[in-house]
């Protein structure tokens, strides 16, 4: 979900074509502009806001812990692993770049597919959290090939697959930004990262590779290699809203997934070092210093009306954000994400 929208963003008009709206996706950048003026739009606000909001709570959730007799164990990020993400990533564009027009369904469909999964997870805990539900919901059953299911699962993944098949045929952007935020959110609970040395590797690497697949692509390509996958590509990797002023054209502001995961992680990481020293300042700062990159992000985009990436703010304001605090004492400290993963009351 991140290789090619960490900080890639698309700008999108809507026009009526057959009594439909349909949105066209052109210029590359991180919060929806249009290329001939720039004003501002309270979805921006809305939607840097929204983040932000996002951010906060997803670092807040408990990780995922995987059983042994699953392969678990902690399975931590390490350096191999952030520099094989850039890798990865960067080789997932160039197949894109030349041959979409083969993948783009399947591409689609496991998208599709991983979104049901995300969005079953985060109604499954929605449904479980409900005070005084019937005792039947939490019966099991045994499905052949599934195993033991509980009816909250059964629920849980019947309404993510209406949702994500509801999307599949209209791409709404309601439904687009409920499978987005579950995506979001159950990353949050699944990426472990054994200490804030890692996290700010990868936010540097996602920069580096922003900043090339975006910009410097384009003199070996002869095009934003970046730009072009990310404006041919509709799947549920951003949130949107559209305009509030439609005039002459409607158009759509978007924030990318990766744009709240990648320093969302790094912000995850300095909750756990705050419930070990039972403070909150280095979960606050790094709420803080998202905000600001993010909302720095906007503002240069409304007023200067240039195409900015996210990562060129977020990336720098988020570590910067730790410095009026002990630093060595963040950078040094080594967390079991075991002994920290925290329990929901």
């Amino acid at each position: 979900f991140f290789f090619f929208n960490d900080t890639a963003t698309t700008e999108i008009y809507t026009e009526q074509i057959v009594g439909s709206v349909r949105c066209v996706q052109e210029t590359d950048m991180k919060l929806c502009n249009q290329k001939e003026a720039s004003y501002f739009d309270w979805s921006m606000a809305i939607l840097m806001i929204s983040a932000t909001l996002i951010v906060a709570y997803g670092a807040r959730q408990p990780l995922v812990q995987v059983p042994e007799e699953e392969g678990g164990g902690t399975q931590e990020v390490q350096a191999f692993h952030a520099i094989m993400f850039i890798v990865l990533g960067s080789t997932f564009l160039v197949l894109m770049y030349f041959f979409l027009q083969y993948i783009e369904t399947g591409v689609t469909l496991f998208i599709s597919f991983t979104s049901t999964v995300a969005t079953t997870f985060i109604a499954y805990e929605i449904i479980s959290s409900i005070p005084n539900r019937p005792n039947f919901f939490s019966k099991e059953h045994e499905i052949p090939v599934f195993g033991t299911i509980s009816f909250e699962e059964i629920v849980s993944f019947i309404l993510a697959l209406c949702v994500v098949v509801w999307w599949y045929v209209t791409r709404n952007w309601i439904l687009n930004n409920v499978i987005g935020v579950s995506i979001v959110l159950v990353m949050f609970r699944v990426i472990k990262l054994p200490n804030i040395k890692i996290a700010t590797l990868l936010l540097c690497l996602a920069f580096v590779y922003d900043i090339f697949w975006v910009f410097g692509s384009t003199h070996i390509f002869g095009d934003s290699v970046m730009a072009y996958v990310a404006t041919k590509l509709d799947v549920p990797i951003k949130i949107e809203m559209p305009h509030f002023k439609d005039e002459p054209i409607p158009r759509c502001s978007l924030v990318g997934l990766g744009d709240m995961v990648l320093p969302g992680i790094l912000v995850a990481f300095a909750f756990r070092h705050d419930k070990i020293l039972r403070t909150a300042s280095y979960y606050f700062s790094g709420v803080f210093g998202y905000a600001v990159g993010i909302g720095l992000c906007g503002f240069i985009l409304a007023f200067f009306g240039v195409a900015q990436p996210a990562m060129l703010y977020l990336v720098p304001c988020v570590p910067v954000s730790y410095t009026h605090l002990t630093l060595p004492t963040i950078y040094s400290v080594q967390i079991s994400v075991v002994a920290v993963s925290l329990k929901k009351k």
